[in-house]
C-alpha cells in the first residue's frame, strides 16, 4: 500500500527538524536591518536539511496520485501532539485534473458552482480512511459565493464593514483577502508574501476553498462519504441581511425569514440529510453561533436552528449556549498565512527569538463605538494604563487595527491585554499568539472553547485575570503582571511556540500552485506541510460526528430495549 510504504520516509522528516535547535543561537539577537535576509537564509538551509535527511524525489515519484496529505497523530491525543514542539511534516500534493495538471478550481474565478472544481477528475485516495471521507454539497450560489461576488455590490455589507469587504471576502482572493504588500513585514522579520487582508469572519469562504480544492479525502461518491459538508455562509448571509438592524425601518417579514424557506427547499431534497438527521453533516460560521440559532428578526436569524440543520455538526469561532454539544469551536484566521513546512518553523523561530521591550500593550479601542459590552473593563484597563505609560503602550484604532502595526505591536510586547468587545471571544487573542505575545484573559469563555487546538489548560500561554476584580479595583493589571515571573513568562512563551502551527490558516491557492525549490539541490517536488488549523478542524468535525452518532445510536439501542 502507499501509506505504508511513504509514511515511515516522511517522519524522517522530523529529524530535520533537530536543526531548529543548532539555527536557534544564530537568530537570537535579530535587528531590523538583518531580520528579513537571515528568515530567508533559515528557511533555504531548512528546507536542504529536509531534503538531505530524507530520499525525497524518490518518495514524491511514489505518491504522484492526487489528493495525498499524510497525518502521523492520531485524533484523540490532543495532550501528546502538543507536548512535542515539532510542526508536524506531511506531503501535500496538490489535485490534478485528466491531464495531470493542477487542478485550480477557483469558486469565483473559474466560472465554477460551489461545490465544484476542476479537482472532480482527482483521482486515489487511498491513502484516506473510510470515516474521512466527505462530500461536499452543490448549494445554489445564493447561499455562498453570490453574497460575495456578484450580489456584494448590491448590498450593504461593504458599507458597514471597515474595510471593503466585497474585496477582503472575495474567493478571487481565496477567502484570505488581498495580499498585503507592506515592507514593514520584512523589516520584521517575515516574508510579506505570506500576508493578507484577512477579514476576522473569512472562514465560511476560506473554509469552502480549502473543502472545494485542497481537501485531501474528498470524495464525490456520496454513498461512500462518512459526512457531508454544506458550504453555507450563515454569517455573512445574516450580515448583509441585518444591515437594518436595530433602525426603525426593518422590513417585514424579515428578509431572513424568505431566505431561511428557500433554505429548507434547498436541503429537504437532499437524501443524506435525513438518514441521520443531519448529524454527519456540518458547516462553517464565521460570527458566533448566537446569531444564527434563536429566531428571524431584523437582527437575528434560525438559519442554523431549522428542521433541516438544527442537527449539523458546527465549525464555528463562537459557541451558543445549548448549542456546545455540536460545535467545534476553531480559531479566528488572523492576517497569516504560510504554505510550507519551513514557512511555519521559520515563523516559530522569528517570534521565539523576538526581542520584547515592550512589557504590556492593548490593541484597539477602549471606547469603541457600538461595543455592547465590556465598557467598563476597558475603561479600567484604559485608567490602569494611564497610570504606567513606562510599562504599557495603546495602539488605538478606532474601527481596524493594520495587520502590520498589530504584528509589530504584538512582536515586541510580552503581554497583550484581550478585553472581550461584543461577546467574550476576540480576534486579537491570536493575532497574538501568532505573534508569541502571551495574552491577558479576563474571562474564561474567551480562550476555553478551543481546546482541539490549544489544550484546556490554556493558564500555560496565557494569564488570567478575572473581570470583576478589575472593574471593582481590587487588581490592578500592570501591578499583576509585574509579579508574573521571569520563569513562567518564558515558558508560557515556550508552549506559544509549539502551538502555534495548529492556529495557523495556510495559503490555499500558493499551496496549489506551489512547488517546493531547494536551493542547492536537485528536488523541486510538492510542497512539504504541517499540521495546521484546517486539518485540525476537519478532523476534529469529523470525530464529533462520530462522538454524536455513537451517543445516538446507544440511545436509540437502549430505547428499543426498553
Amino acid at each position: 500500500m502507499m501509506k505504508s510504504s511513504v509514511l515511515p520516509s516522511v517522519l524522517c522528516i522530523a529529524g530535520s527538524l533537530l536543526f531548529l535547535t543548532r539555527y536557534a543561537s544564530e537568530v537570537e539577537h535579530w535587528s531590523p536591518s538583518n531580520a528579513y535576509s537571515k528568515g530567508l537564509s533559515f528557511r533555504k538551509r531548512f528546507q536542504h536539511e529536509i531534503v538531505k535527511k530524507t530520499k525525497l524525489p524518490q518518495l514524491a515519484a511514489k505518491t504522484e496520485s492526487a489528493q495525498v496529505v499524510f497525518r502521523d497523530w492520531n485524533a484523540e491525543q490532543i495532550d501528546s501532539r502538543i507536548e512535542d514542539d515539532r510542526p508536524r511534516p506531511h506531503i501535500i500534493i496538490p489535485p490534478t485534473d485528466s491531464s495531470g495538471k493542477v487542478a485550480r478550481g477557483n469558486l469565483a474565478l473559474d466560472g465554477l458552482g460551489p461545490g465544484r472544481s476542476q479537482a472532480a477528475g482527482a483521482k486515489n485516495i487511498s491513502s484516506c480512511r473510510p470515516d474521512q471521507l466527505v462530500y461536499i454539497y452543490d448549494l445554489s450560489p445564493e447561499f455562498n459565493v453570490a453574497t460575495v461576488t456578484t450580489d456584494c455590490a448590491t448590498n450593504r455589507f461593504w458599507a458597514v464593514h471597515p474595510r471593503n469587504a466585497c474585496q477582503i471576502y472575495s474567493p478571487e482572493h481565496w477567502g484570505i483577502g488581498p495580499p498585503l504588500k507592506d515592507e514593514k513585514f520584512a523589516e520584521l522579520g517575515s516574508d510579506p508574501q505570506m500576508w493578507a487582508d484577512t477579514g476576522q469572519h473569512a472562514l465560511e469562504v476560506m473554509f469552502h476553498q480549502y473543502m472545494t480544492n485542497l481537501y485531501p479525502c474528498r470524495t464525490h461518491d456520496s454513498e461512500a462519504a462518512a459526512a457531508f459538508y454544506v458550504p453555507l455562509y450563515t454569517g455573512i448571509l445574516w450580515q448583509i441581511h441585518s444591515a437594518q438592524c436595530a433602525t426603525n425601518n426593518c422590513p417585514q417579514p424579515s428578509p431572513l425569514l424568505g431566505l431561511g424557506n428557500r433554505l429548507e427547499e434547498t436541503l429537504k431534497r437532499m437524501p443524506y440529510l435525513e438518514r441521520n438527521e443531519g448529524r454527519d453533516h456540518f458547516t462553517t460560521m464565521g460570527y458566533v453561533t448566537d446569531l444564527a440559532v434563536e429566531d428571524f428578526t431584523c437582527c437575528k436569524s434560525k438559519l442554523l436552528n431549522m428542521a433541516y440543520t438544527r442537527a449539523m455538526t458546527l465549525l464555528g469561532i463562537e459557541p451558543a449556549y445549548a448549542h456546545e454539544e455540536r460545535q467545534v469551536s476553531i480559531p479566528y484566521p488572523t492576517s497569516f498565512h504560510p504554505v510550507s513546512l519551513s514557512d511555519i518553523a521559520a515563523h516559530q523561530t522569528l517570534v521565539a527569538s523576538s526581542h520584547r521591550p515592550i512589557f504590556v500593550s492593548f490593541a484597539g479601542s477602549f471606547k469603541r463605538p457600538g461595543l455592547h459590552s465590556g465598557r467598563a473593563l476597558r475603561g479600567a484597563l484604559q485608567e490602569h494604563c494611564a497610570r504606567a505609560p513606562d510599562f504599557c503602550h495603546v495602539a488605538a484604532c478606532e474601527n481596524v487595527c493594520g495587520a502590520a502595526e498589530s504584528f509589530e505591536l504584538y512582536l515586541r510586547s510580552t503581554f497583550c491585554l484581550q478585553p472581550p468587545g461584543d461577546s467574550p471571544t476576540r480576534r486579537g487573542v491570536f493575532d497574538a499568539l501568532q505573534a508569541g505575545c502571551i495574552p491577558v484573559i479576563f474571562q474564561p469563555k474567551t480562550i476555553n472553547p478551543y481546546a482541539h487546538f490549544l489544550r484546556p489548560d490554556w493558564g500555560r500561554y496565557s494569564v488570567f485575570v478575572p473581570e470583576d476584580d478589575v472593574i471593582n479595583g481590587a487588581t490592578d493589571v500592570i501591578e499583576f503582571l509585574r509579579n508574573v515571573s521571569d520563569v513562567e513568562i518564558e515558558a508560557k512563551r515556550k508552549r506559544i511556540v509549539k502551538v502555534l502551527p495548529r492556529i495557523v490558516y495556510r495559503n490555499v491557492a500558493r499551496t496549489l500552485l506551489g512547488k517546493m525549490d531547494v536551493a542547492g539541490s536537485d528536488y523541486q517536488g510538492p510542497v512539504i506541510g504541517w499540521t495546521g488549523a484546517y486539518e485540525v478542524a476537519i478532523d476534529a468535525a469529523l470525530e464529533k460526528i462520530r462522538d454524536r452518532m455513537q451517543t445516538r445510536n446507544a440511545s436509540n439501542a437502549a430505547t428499543e430495549t426498553v
